[in-house]
């Protein structure tokens, strides 16, 4: 294999889970059915876009846990 191939696979698969990448860092509780969504439905559009604004504007258990202090 090209490494242009590699580096461009590598890109595009972080790319693909970058929803369930960005809930495990801000340490979502329920992270399973964001990852399970993200495998089987990523690929359409809509799915991808869904689960990005959930894990973008969605409070994290962080979040919460950093209001109660």
């Amino acid at each position: 294999m090209n490494t242009i191939t590699i580096v461009s696979v590598s890109v595009l698969v972080v790319m693909y889970m970058l929803p369930t990448i960005i809930a495990i860092a801000r340490r979502y509780k329920n992270i399973k059915p964001i990852l399970v969504i993200n495998i089987f439905f990523g690929w359409t559009v809509i799915a991808w876009l869904a689960l990005m604004s959930l894990v973008i504007f969605n409070k994290s258990y962080n979040d919460y846990k950093d209001k109660q202090k």
